[in-house]
This record gives structure tokens, C-alpha cells and sequence, in this order.
């Protein structure tokens, strides 16, 4: 029976290995493409072990940059072999659902056969986690859960075990020091842990007790090493050392509540009625399961899950403030589905050896509905995606060709978003860099997102485009970025262009008088419309 979530969320998933870069990961590539070309793959990989990500940031996740370094190793710029580790990844996070409702479902003394597909497609076929799986940047969430899901299945332990488990605590902080290494978002999983351990159904015995002392020991010491590092515990995307400054708690939890609608409606294509069935199907199933009478032996359990679930959603919006109004943002959910999948599968256990009540049979059929209504929700999303990342492989495909038919200098105006798919982003001159070009062609084009207009000028009034012109710069870091700040002669771009997502072309623009910068950045803004291109 495991093998049907399995296979289904295998099947719906596997267009994706004819995917495309997206947003973050052009980026990365072309770093990993510098380190190994420089022959520093592996040691600038094993250096992330002692610092945080960037300067500007305090994002510590040495594990994920070594996970996106063997990947390089292994499969070079074909997307196909990275995205190899996310499909399996998603497959192991499905798998390790099933498996903990039926451990669980074995410590209860209940059937959990039929509750544990239902809970694996669930996970498997939620549509907002599915940017944790194409983006390849955005691998983190998935492996956090992976270990995190596979360090609670141990410390469950099976439900007949005879000799003592000595090395189920060692193995469960192993497990929390791997997913600590590849995100901060693992630091809640001590607290998720408590949350059960107060409403396990019997003794807890010494190693479950240590196993929890261990994960609490762990946290600790993972929050002085981010002192260590940043200069605070907790900030993520502060700059190291900075001076934090105070923050409306309450107000900044209202923001985020209130900007989850439009973000839910753009992320599911606007779908209103699957929309509400998969919502309302999947809350009418808790609701009854969870008033029905009979269900004291799972009730506190699965309200136990339902909280480490909700306590993630609570860090993770409390964190970001809002979400994003285009629909980015969804791989946030993927830890806090899967604990409420866990939750949902063990509400669905009944007694052994006895026909499902009336209740359990409507709440089945029920999360069916909703399975299905997800799974139609994330076909429509995964199909943008897809149309996203061909658009951005045809842009690639596209710069070689046009910079041999336009001679001089082009700025070329490039969407941030297409649909819920952030395409292009902080590093956008990568679509013009080595590996996903022969050589780089930043000396004859400038990709520019529409945030970046008013800088543009700025920056080109000062010298940028002569940088660019004379550097012709076949990498794009560090002291190459500092360089293009040094002062130089103006060198305005001969051609002004946009590339349209839509037609899948570059369409040439009339070009601004950039002695007025005000009607220059009017003139490129007001070109964003027919070009199919978002303005913020």
C-alpha cells in the first residue's frame, strides 16, 4: 500500500527533471562553476563550516551549501542531476510520513494501514510545498525534514522493543546536528519533541528522556555558535554584529496574516473552488475526527503534532513579516505540512479488529477529496513552473544570438517573477555569465529587473557600464562586484530591450535621454507593460 503515495507523488513530480534553473540557483551555478574551475570546489565548501553564508546576511547552512558543491561534482550545469537530489529527498519526506503514522499507529495497538497512504498523499500532493522541490536553491526545507521526521521515527522506536535502545539518542542528535547544518528552521524541532513527550502514551523510558535532553543540549550550542559567528542567536537576515531594532511582534503577526490570502490565490493559479474544497475538505475531516467520541487514544497525539506544526507556521511568519502577494514563499510550509500530515494519519487509526465508525469513514472520504483536490491544484502550479523555467532557458538560449546581431551595449529589462516562480533575482547577470553561456557576455548586454531602474542610472552615470564594457568579466563575485563601483567615463548603452516572457523573444525599446533621469526612468517603466514584465 506504501508504494501508491510513492508512486503518484514519483509520477507527478518527474516532469520536473526536464526543468530549468530558477531565480537563486543561477547564482549558485555559476559559483560552483568559479570554485571548481579554480580548483577550490571542495575547500570553499568546507570554509562555510566556520561562517555564515554571506557577509551581509547570518544565515548559517553549511550542509546545504555542501549538498549544492556535490552536486556540481556530480552532475555539472545539467539540471537534471541537482534536481535528482530535491526528487528523492520529497520521495524519503513522503515515505517517513507513512512510516511514522504506522509506528505510531503500532504503539496505540490500532490499524493504520489506509491512514498512512491517506497522510503520505496528503504531504506528497500539497500543493504549497512544491517550490521546496523545483527550486533547487530552496533544498534546505526538505532535508531539515527529512532528518528531523527521520530522528522523531527513532525516538518513537518500535513499539515492541525488548532490549534497551542506547543508541537511539546518539543517532537522534546526529540527526538534529545534520539538519541544523542545513537550516536554522531544525532549531524548533526540540520543542516539537517536548510537545510529544507530554503526551506519550506511557512510559517514556531512560533513552527517549535522553534523546530529549541531548536535543535541547544541542540547541543550546547551536545558538552560542551563531553568537558566535553573527553576534546574536536568533536573526537570520541581519547583517553580523548589526544592532537589531525593536519589533512590533503583534503588529508584524497581523501583517503576515492578512497577506496569506492574496498570497495563497497567486500561488494556486487563482483555482477559487479547488481551492476551497481542498481547505475546507481537509478542515472538516480534523474538526470531525477531532469531536467524534471514541477518539480519546489518538485526540491528544495528533493535537500534540497539530502544535509542532502550528508552532513552525507561527516562527516562520513571525520571521518574514508578510508573504509575498506573487506566491512565493510556499517551501516555508513544507516542515509544518508534514507534522500536520503525521497528525492527520494518526486522527484517521482506528481499533484493530473493528469496522471504522460512521465518523472515520465521512473523515476518510473527506481527506480523498482533498487529496485529489490538491493534487489538481499542484498539476496547475507545477505547469506554470514549467512554462517559467522554459521561458528563462529560452532568454539563455536567446543572448548569444542577439548580442551577434545588435553590435554595442544593450540594457535589457528582465522580469523578477513569472507566475509564483521567482525566475530572475538578486544575481540576474548570471543568465549572461559562465557556465550557462560559453563565455560571458555582461561587456555587451545588462540584464535589469525592474526594482533596479532608478539604481541603473545612477550607477551607469557613474562609470557601471565603462566597467562592464572594458572588465569583460567572465565571473561575477566578491572583488569584480567591488570594482564596478570605481568611479569611470559614462558609457550609456547604445540599445535599450526587454525580454518577454510571453512571446518568448527580445523586443527592442526606443532608447531614454539619460541626461534627465526622472524621464529616463519614467520612459523604461512605462516600456514594462508591453513587455509582459511586473513593475513593483
Amino acid at each position: 500500500m506504501l508504494l501508491l503515495p510513492l508512486l503518484l507523488v514519483a509520477l507527478i513530480y518527474a516532469p520536473g527533471f526536464w526543468g530549468y534553473w530558477l531565480g537563486d540557483d543561477l547564482t549558485n551555478l555559476h559559483h560552483y562553476f568559479r570554485w571548481a574551475e579554480e580548483g577550490r570546489l571542495w575547500s570553499d565548501s568546507y570554509a562555510r563550516f566556520f561562517q555564515g553564508i554571506s557577509a551581509e546576511g547570518s544565515a548559517y547552512r553549511p550542509l546545504s551549501i555542501l549538498s549544492l558543491s556535490a552536486n556540481y561534482a556530480v552532475a555539472g550545469s545539467h539540471y537534471a542531476g541537482w534536481y535528482a537530489s530535491n526528487y528523492l529527498v520529497h520521495l524519503g519526506n513522503t515515505l517517513m510520513v507513512a512510516l511514522l503514522v504506522l509506528r505510531l499507529a503500532a504503539h496505540q495497538r490500532m490499524e493504520g494501514r489506509v491512514a498512512a497512504v491517506l497522510a503520505a498523499l496528503a504531504f506528497g500532493l500539497a500543493p504549497t510545498l512544491a517550490e521546496g522541490v523545483y527550486w533547487l536553491s530552496a533544498r534546505a526545507d526538505g532535508w531539515v525534514t527529512l532528518l528531523t521526521l527521520t530522528a522523531l521515527y527513532g525516538w518513537i522506536g518500535p513499539a515492541d522493543a525488548q532490549r534497551p535502545r542506547s543508541w537511539m539518542p546518539v543517532w537522534a542528535a546526529l540527526c538534529l546536528l545534520l539538519a541544523l547544518s542545513f537550516k536554522e528552521s531544525a532549531a524548533v524541532y526540540p520543542l516539537q519533541l517536548a510537545l510529544l513527550a507530554l503526551v506519550w502514551p506511557g512510559r517514556l523510558g531512560p533513552s527517549r528522556w535522553v534523546a530529549l535532553a541531548l536535543a535541547f543540549a544541542l540547541l543550546l550550542l547551536f545558538f552560542w555558535w551563531r553568537a558566535h559567528l553573527f553576534g546574536h542567536a536568533f536573526w537570520v537576515y541581519a547583517t553580523p554584529g548589526a544592532e537589531q531594532a525593536p519589533v512590533d511582534w503583534l503588529r508584524r503577526l497581523g501583517l503576515a496574516i492578512g497577506s496569506i490570502p492574496s498570497w495563497w490565490m497567486a500561488l494556486t493559479q487563482g483555482a477559487l473552488w479547488l481551492s476551497l474544497l481542498y481547505l475546507l475538505a481537509l478542515l472538516a475531516a480534523v474538526i470531525l475526527l477531532l469531536v467524534a467520541p471514541g477518539r480519546q487514544r489518538v485526540r491528544w497525539l495528533a493535537l500534540a503534532l497539530f502544535a509542532a506544526s502550528g508552532g513552525m507556521v507561527l516562527a516562520t511568519i513571525l520571521n518574514l513579516g508578510s508573504f509575498l502577494a506573487h506566491g512565493e514563499g510556499g517551501r516555508l510550509s513544507y516542515g509544518p505540512i508534514a507534522w500536520a500530515a503525521v497528525g492527520l494519519g494518526v486522527l484517521l487509526l482506528h481499533p484493530l479488529q473493528a469496522q471504522p465508525r460512521v465518523p472515520l469513514r465521512i473523515a476518510k472520504v473527506l481527506t480523498l477529496a482533498a487529496v485529489l483536490a490538491g493534487g489538481a491544484l499542484l498539476t496547475l502550479e507545477l505547469a506554470q513552473v514549467r512554462r517559467a523555467q522554459q521561458g528563462l532557458a529560452a532568454l539563455v538560449a536567446a543572448l548569444p544570438t542577439y548580442v551577434q546581431q545588435h553590435p554595442g551595449y544593450t540594457l535589457l529589462l528582465v522580469p523578477e517573477t513569472d507566475g509564483q516562480a521567482v525566475i530572475l533575482r538578486n544575481g540576474q547577470g548570471a543568465v549572461a555569465l559562465p557556465p550557462l553561456q560559453a563565455e560571458g557576455l555582461l561587456d555587451r548586454v545588462l540584464p535589469t529587473l525592474p526594482s533596479d531602474i532608478e539604481q541603473r542610472h545612477l550607477r551607469l552615470a557613474g562609470g557601471m557600464g565603462t566597467r562592464f564594457i572594458e572588465g569583460r568579466f567572465q565571473h561575477l563575485a566578491g572583488e569584480e562586484v567591488a570594482r564596478l563601483y570605481d568611479p569611470a567615463e559614462p558609457r550609456w548603452p547604445d540599445r535599450y530591450a526587454c525580454w518577454s516572457q510571453r512571446e518568448r523573444r527580445i523586443l527592442a525599446l526606443p532608447a531614454p535621454d539619460p541626461a534627465d533621469a526622472a524621464a529616463w526612468v519614467a520612459q523604461l517603466r512605462a516600456a514594462l507593460p508591453g513587455c509582459a514584465i511586473d513593475s513593483p
